[in-house]
């Protein structure tokens, strides 16, 4: 009996792999993808395995995919610094290969060297053509496909409802008052103002259990919004954290807020805009209402971040004065890029009034206005390659705007900003590289923030810098020598003490 299960088991498992393409076919398309992305030959592909198949029908399609599963290493024949602001980095590389941040193994934060190993789990994509021909496609962002690289839960403050306190005063009448206003607007079908509304809401209530937090010597964590890369890398450094405190990350609109709540106190620390924090620090453009934030301090440099208009291809823009009589979204209100917008917009000396009609709503609910084609294109500031950006560029074709020389050189005389580039083939269709400006994402705190919080933040974000990569790629930017890259406010005496060593 037990012969007879063996051999079933290993017939099954023959008839799975023997779909779509074979291990060596899969390796030569592999080899294929590498070369035209990345320098010719940069890899050379060894102990290449095809590890298994799964077979699905996507939503909305009646055809079934492939998903080829495979394991190979990558031997580099010459140097490459995957985290240089000006190549394709990691992130680029997961996904060529239909990785996660985990499954690619040996990135080195002060660059790889020739002969160097990268062990490499990734995914490939496939549609049958015809006559019995395998078609490849990009790998799904379905459950074999999270961004997610671990199955511990991290620390979250999405589900903050289920934490709200019921005993505030009249928490039955606001309940009340809220679901009468969401009943009417689900009546009215404008999904872009429900999913406006259902987000403030989620974020009122996160805020109100991170000051509850707070109140109880929790480590806090401003970030940005869900589909960002701010909550995503302060939630992992959150779930990294290893000092006795507890940390948590919380959902925020962003950089002009984030500073405000580091400035009042009101969280530990916050990322921000290294361009926004200037901003803030001295009180000037979008803070000159305010006094000088003057107590904000560094904490250290992250990553680099680039403002960009995304568009659909298919709607043929191919400069921001294109955009005069049309739809755009500028980000919401209290977020880096919302800022930036503004900016970039009046750098071009463009009226609102020319736009057909501006919107102001998160990066999440401006992606879905896009996909839908209810708006002809978005203003956001943020790293690349950015999955939700691979994602739809899948679905329907992106182009993202580059700004001309004179501007960008306008702008970074004006602003503390740098001069960026989004290499080519950054997304797939990419033929050029696309020229634009940008900032440095850090962390910041306020100035009587303990030199030990600090240290212990610091000593996730660098000392177990690998682990925080395999959640967010983003993360092999930051090293003890790049804290100090494009810091445009002064450093806490804590992290300068980290920097020096001691």
């Amino acid at each position: 009996m037990k012969t007879i299960l063996l051999t079933l088991i290993i017939l099954l498992s023959s008839l799975s792999c023997s779909k779509g393409l074979n291990s060596s076919q899969l390796e030569q398309e592999i080899t294929k993808k590498l070369n035209v992305h990345f320098q010719n030959k940069l890899f050379t592909l060894s102990d290449f395995s095809r590890r298994g198949s799964y077979s699905y029908t996507p939503m909305g399609q009646s055809a079934s995919q492939l998903l080829l599963y495979f394991k190979t290493k990558l031997v580099l024949n010459k140097d490459y610094k995957f985290t240089d602001w000006d190549s394709l980095s990691v992130g680029s590389l997961t996904n060529i290969l239909g990785s996660t941040p985990s499954g690619i193994e040996g990135i080195a934060s002060e660059g790889n060297k020739k002969g160097d190993i990268l062990t490499v789990y990734g995914t490939s994509n496939y549609k049958q053509g015809d006559n019995d021909s395998w078609i490849s496609t990009n790998s799904p962002k379905s459950k074999n496909n999270k961004t997610t690289s671990t199955s511990k839960k991290y620390v979250s403050e999405i589900d903050a409802s289920k934490k709200y306190d019921q005993n505030l005063p009249e928490y039955k009448k606001s309940l009340k008052i809220l679901n009468q206003i969401f009943t009417t607007m689900s009546a009215q079908r404008d999904s872009i103002t429900m999913q406006t509304a259902e987000y403030e809401l989620k974020q009122v209530l996160a805020k109100a259990n991170m000051y509850a937090d707070i109140q109880k010597g929790v480590t806090t964590i401003a970030t940005g919004s869900q589909a960002g890369n701010y909550y995503s890398i302060g939630n992992g450094i959150a779930t990294l954290n290893t000092a006795k405190v507890k940390m948590k990350a919380y959902l925020t609109s962003g950089s002009v807020e984030n500073c405000n709540l580091a400035q009042d106190k009101k969280v530990s620390f916050a990322i921000v805009q290294s361009n926004v924090a200037y901003m803030a620090y001295r009180g000037v453009e979008i803070f000159n209402d305010n006094m000088p934030m003057s107590d904000l301090r560094a904490v250290g440099a992250m990553y680099p971040e680039a403002m960009m208009i995304v568009t659909l291809k298919e709607a043929n823009i191919s400069s921001i004065y294109d955009l005069k009589g049309k739809i755009i979204s500028i980000g919401q209100k209290g977020s880096g890029g919302h800022t930036d917008a503004i900016s970039l917009i009046r750098a071009h000396k463009i009226k609102q009034k020319e736009f057909k009609k501006v919107i102001e709503v998160s990066f999440d609910i401006s992606l879905k206005a896009l996909r839908a084609k209810k708006i002809d294109a978005i203003f956001l500031t943020g790293s690349y390659p950015m999955a939700s950006l691979d994602q739809l560029n899948e679905e329907m074709p992106i182009s993202i705007v580059s700004i001309n020389d004179e501007m960008i050189e306008k702008m970074t005389k004006r602003f503390p900003l740098i001069k960026i580039k989004i290499p080519r083939k950054t997304y797939k269709g990419q033929l050029e590289n696309v020229y634009t400006v940008g900032a440095t994402a850090m962390m910041v705190t306020h100035k009587d923030t303990s030199e030990k919080s600090v240290k212990n933040i610091l000593n996730t974000m660098v000392g177990k810098n690998s682990e925080l990569s395999k959640i967010n790629t983003r993360a092999n930017y930051i090293t003890r020598r790049s804290l100090q890259r494009g810091i445009t406010i002064p450093m806490h005496s804590g992290a300068k003490k980290y920097i020096r060593g001691r």
